[in-house]
Parts: C-alpha cells; structure tokens; sequence
C-alpha cells in the first residue's frame, strides 16, 4: 500500500480546512459552541425533527396530526434562521461544502482523465462545478 496517497490525502484535507472557508466554519462553530440560546434552538428543533420523522413512520402520529406537527417544525426552523448565530453557522457550512464538492469535482474528472481535472482556473469559465 503508497502511504504516501494517504498522507497527500491528509494533508489536502488538512489544507482545506486551512482555507478560508474551513477558518470560516470553524469560527462559527466556535461562536455557535459559546451560545447556549443557539444551542437550545437548535437541539429543539433536531430533537422534535426527530420525533416526528420517528412518528410518522411508526405510525404513531395520526394523520390529521401531522399537519399541525409539520406548521410547529416550520416555526422552529423559522427561529433557526431568524438566530444570526445559526444563520452564519449554516451559511459558512453551505460554503465550506460547496468547496469541499468543487474540489472532489476536480478530482473525480482528473480521475476520469480529464486533462484540467475539471478546472480551468477562472471561475468566469466555470461550468458550475457547484
């Protein structure tokens, strides 16, 4: 087994999560992490999230009862989003994310024999690799 595949490996993921966008997210992390109320929101809606996903396919909801769980997930998620903590948190995720797939995107076309590996370096060329 090249070891040294694993270890380039590693240290892309490594500089990956030294970029910007990877600071970026974990800043918000770090912020999210010190803010109980955020955490609170975000535990609330997971957890009831949960139980719903878990009620309806065992059953154990009734039909008629879904509607008025799913209009009480909706103003959960409103909260969500109305919490500039959790706001920034998803949205330095979605971007770190988007990275991360850009960059397997160019992988998996050098993989593919593609010349630029998907890429042609300016993003005024892209094809919308994200």
């Amino acid at each position: 087994m090249d070891l040294t595949v694993y270890d380039t490996a590693r240290e892309l993921a490594n500089q990956m999560l030294e970029s910007e966008f990877g600071k970026a997210v974990n800043d918000a992390r770090y912020i999210f992490d010190g803010n109980e109320e955020a955490q609170k929101l975000l535990f609330e809606y997971t957890d009831f999230k949960q139980k719903l996903e878990m009620g309806i396919q065992d059953g154990s909801i009734e039909d008629e009862d879904i509607e008025k769980q799913a209009s009480k997930l909706d103003e959960l998620a409103k909260g969500l989003r109305e919490n500039s903590i959790i706001n920034d948190m998803m949205q330095a995720e979605n971007r770190f994310q988007m990275y991360v797939n850009s960059v397997m995107n160019v992988f998996n076309a050098t993989l593919s024999g593609n010349e630029n590996g998907g890429c042609t370096g300016s993003c005024s060329t892209c094809g919308g690799c994200h």
